[in-house]
């Protein structure tokens, strides 16, 4: 069964976070794995400058990057190279790879998460990065090309069932948004070539994660955190496709 629509559910008052949720008997169930750890596998054609296991190196990176919440449950499982799953497929498999998408000018990653209307349970999500973009898996970043890692970082957010936060400032210039700056990773508008700021979670989107997949020590953690936060909670929309909800990295066009 698949999701035919999508709510978000708000975060505690002092958090900006947002979670995917579903309306089930009148109330909003949050949209998570049910499962772990999670498996997902890597399309097997890499781009220039980027191979397949360079793609592979830097998304198990991000991955660990949420594995590392202390705070919260949740492992990732990689399950090898594939050449037949694409990003995209609705085949039960989760697929993560490039794809040549040269009409989203200003979209570097999307997710597409498959999701039971009736219980909130993920049963697959998908990650394509546009390969009309120049990529990079330095580890210190590179010039005129966009992080993978850091791009990774926040779709594999969405992808475990997370939304965008509010917690960034830009400014408007001619050819869009410039960012300021950013105290989530799950801000909707990237950071430009050549910055890693990306890689790194901050608390916002630590309690993200802890809230959806709490670990024992998850409540004194937000206790301790709401006193200390001034964020506020918001709300925001997202394109749906019957069937799938899909998140976006947007890049405003201008370099950091």
């Amino acid at each position: 069964m698949a999701i035919v629509g999508v709510a978000f559910c708000e975060a505690a008052p002092a958090f900006a976070y947002l979670r995917f949720g579903v309306p089930v008997a009148g109330r909003t169930v949050a949209v998570k794995w049910t499962h772990n750890p999670v498996h997902y596998r890597v399309f097997e054609t890499g781009v220039s400058d980027v191979s397949a296991l360079q793609f592979r190196e830097a998304i198990a990176s991000a991955f660990a990057s949420w594995e590392a919440v202390q705070t919260a449950r949740i492992r990732y499982t990689f399950d090898g190279f594939t050449s037949t799953s694409r990003p995209g497929d609705e085949d039960s498999v989760s697929t993560l790879g490039f794809a040549d998408r040269p009409e989203l000018d200003r979209v570097l990653a999307s997710t597409t998460l498959l999701v039971d209307e009736e219980t909130g349970a993920l049963l697959e999500s998908d990650i394509f990065f546009n390969a009309s973009f120049p990529w990079s898996t330095a580890p210190n970043g590179e010039p005129g090309r966009f992080d993978l890692a850091s791009i990774a970082v926040q779709e594999i957010g969405h992808f475990s069932g997370l939304g965008h936060s509010a917690l960034g400032e830009t400014e408007l210039v001619s050819t869009g948004r410039r960012v300021l700056g950013a105290e989530a990773v799950m801000f909707p508008i990237a950071f430009g070539p050549g910055s890693t700021t990306g890689r790194t979670l901050r608390p916002d989107d630590i309690a993200g994660l802890s809230d959806v997949y709490p670990d024992g020590s998850f409540r004194v953690t937000r206790a301790a955190c709401r006193a200390r936060s001034r964020a506020t909670a918001c709300r925001s929309t997202a394109r749906m496709w019957s069937r799938s909800v899909r998140e976006q990295a947007r890049w405003s066009g201008i370099s950091r």
